[in-house]
């Protein structure tokens, strides 16, 4: 019976350590050191996203997300230079601030997924 009971539960962590994904996130092209990067990642469906926030470094920031299940995902990145945790939009309804979308599909497999996006920074209005 313990043998049993050591195999099953041998069997769930073992499938579900399949069924998750680390996601490795390559964030580029960020303009200065100040605020934070935030990323969104959000199913297709209506589930609630998954966040992530990272201090911001001039050039390249790397951050990664653990138990990310293989489906598929929008993801959207933006700089927030102020730390108001908001995408600031000027006087046009038009970004300020840097930011980035992108539509992704995770595999199952063992290894990491990379994810590089690079910021976009509107000209000021």
């Amino acid at each position: 019976m313990k043998k049993l009971v050591l195999i099953i539960c041998l069997s769930v962590s073992s499938f579900m350590g399949m069924s998750a994904q680390k996601v490795r996130f390559e964030i580029s092209g960020i303009r200065n050191n100040k605020g934070n990067i935030l990323i969104m990642v959000r199913t297709q469906t209506n589930a609630a996203p998954v966040y992530s926030m990272s201090k911001a470094n001039r050039g390249k920031v790397i951050t990664e997300m653990d138990h990310i299940i293989k489906g598929d995902y929008e993801l959207s990145v933006f700089h927030d230079e102020n730390d108001n945790k908001q995408l600031d939009m000027g006087e046009q309804q038009a970004p300020i601030e840097g930011y980035a979308r992108k539509k992704i599909h995770i595999m199952e497999q063992d290894s990491v997924t990379v994810v590089k996006m690079k910021l976009y920074y509107p000209v000021a209005e």
